[in-house]
This record gives C-alpha cells, structure tokens and sequence, in this order.
C-alpha cells in the first residue's frame, strides 16, 4: 500500500524540521510527506521549503483549523494510506512499520499509536504526562473506541466515505469525532503500542489549563453531535470522579500536593468548559446516531 505522511502544522517552527527528519528515517519510508502549514505567522513554511522530494508543503492563506488542515492532507494525498503525526512530535524509527502492520483487513479504518510525553520539566509537564497523555499502554488492542491524532493512521477510502473531518473542531476533538463516525460506518479501529512517536510539548500552568479548557468543552460537543446523550450529565458526573480518583492518586501514590491542587483546580474548569459547550451548542443537531454503551469500548 502507498502511505502518505501527514503533518499539520501551525506556527510550529520549533519542532517541524526534527518532525519531518524523523519521518525521513523511517524503516518503512512513507511515499510522501505532506506538511500542511496551516496560515503560520512563523517560519515553519519557510523551513519546510528547504526539504526537497518527497516532502511537500501545502499552505493556507489563512489559520483554517486541524480537522481543516487533515480534510486537506486527505484530499491530496495519493497514498492509500495517510499517516498523521503533529507537528511536535517526533516519529520513532518504525512508527510507520508498526502502524502499517496492523492493516490487516478491510473492515479496519484506522489505526492508533501512543504519544511519549519526553519533555517532563515542571508538575504541569507531570501532570499532563499522567493524565493527558496520549496511550492505552503495552497492550494491543482490537476495538479501540477512538484513535488519538498525535499517532494515527486511516484508509483514506474510509475517511472519505464518511465526510472526513469535522472543520467545526479548529484546535481538538477532530480524532474523537472521526473515530465515532468511522465505527458508526462499521469500521473498525486498532490500537498498537509499537508505533510511538515522541511528543515535544511543554506546559505552565496557564497553557494546562488552557489545554484542559478546550479538551473539555470539544469533548462535549463531540458527544452532542454524535447523539450521545445526555453530554452534560454524562461528562458532569465523569468530571468529578475523575478528580476524586486523581486526588486520591497524587496523595497517596504520588505523595504530591502540587499534583493534588492540580486536579482540584481542573474541576471547575472542565465543568465551565462543559457548560458553555452546553449553551453555546444546545440546538447543534446530530448527525449520528450514537449510543454511549456502544462507544464505551477502551
């Protein structure tokens, strides 16, 4: 199968050469590497300029949003299938190979790796590698109920089948969403813990929080518009025993109050971020038909 490698990026000149190098050198080279600059203020596209074959740089004039910049990795890519990665995250050696593997049918559309959170300096950067980071561990899993973005492969025949990405979802939740509408379609998704990719990111505790905000609140509309309902009890009451079960944690195993204040300060902002999705988007129709007991799969 022809893969294409896609990367969306927006303002991401600090990571976007290693991202790209580590595609280069893969044991599975990708066909093409599609780097998709997202209307950046930086130098990003300049930078992706100075690569030459098979890299290609394709630009928005304007700042369109990730489900936005993947529907155009989507649209042009020629490979069967598209391999996406972000811009800060760097691609382990055989992060294609691995996620490649695992095509092994035609009834599964996509398939996931997991994100190593290496950039661990501060208890924001802990924090998000205990509870934010993008993995469901050593073992393999075939019925995955959703694929995370930072590590991804799809069919493109199957992305297209359903519409591809939501381009209401600008900064997040697009993975969610896709993964819904894709086993909705009778698709189904693998996780594999061999394909990994390195992820760059580092927090203070206002990017966190701002982090938590917009996980929580697209979060909330995912489920609004995939008819899971009803979103704000079902995300209230998740919320909550999440930061019960955290506290819990970071006092007895982690023996951290920091980590503690953290999740106690998390709540209020994922239960504003709900409540605003849940105002802002109260009459947002659904375009599936969705049911939580069916979605509930790890």
């Amino acid at each position: 199968m022809r893969v294409t490698a896609a990367v969306p990026c927006y303002n991401g000149e600090r990571f976007i050469a290693q991202t790209i190098e580590s595609l280069l050198h893969q044991s599975r080279p990708a066909d093409e590497i599609l780097v998709i600059d997202d209307g950046s203020t930086d130098r990003s596209a300049e930078i992706v300029r100075r690569f030459g074959p098979p890299v290609r740089l394709i630009e928005h004039q304007t700042n369109k949003g990730l489900a936005e910049a993947r529907n155009t990795a989507m649209r042009c890519a020629q490979g069967e299938i598209i391999v996406f990665v972000d811009a800060d995250a760097l691609a382990d050696p055989n992060m294609v190979e691995a996620l490649l593997a695992e095509f092994t049918g035609d009834d599964i559309a996509a398939v996931g790796g997991q994100g190593i959170e290496t950039k661990i300096k501060t208890v924001y950067d802990r924090w998000r590698q205990k509870y934010l980071s993008q993995t469901s561990g050593d073992e393999r899993i075939t019925e995955r109920g959703w694929i995370g973005g930072l590590c991804s492969a799809f069919r493109r025949e199957a992305l297209l089948k359903v519409g591809g990405f939501d381009p209401i979802y600008r900064t997040n939740a697009e993975d969610h969403d896709i993964s819904y509408k894709l086993r909705q379609a009778g698709y189904r998704l693998v996780y594999t813990p061999h394909a990994r990719v390195y992820h760059q990111r580092g927090d203070d505790w206002r990017s966190l929080l701002k982090m938590v905000y917009r996980y929580a609140y697209w979060r909330h509309v995912v489920m609004k518009r995939n008819g899971i309902q009803p979103p704000h009890l079902l995300y209230g009451y998740q919320a909550i025993r999440d930061c019960i079960r955290g506290v819990q944690r970071d006092l007895i195993e982690d023996r951290d109050s920091r980590l503690a204040l953290i999740s106690l300060t998390v709540l209020p902002v994922r239960l504003a971020a709900m409540a605003r999705a849940s105002f802002q988007y109260r009459n947002l129709p659904t375009y599936l038909n969705a049911d939580w007991v069916h979605v509930g799969i790890r």
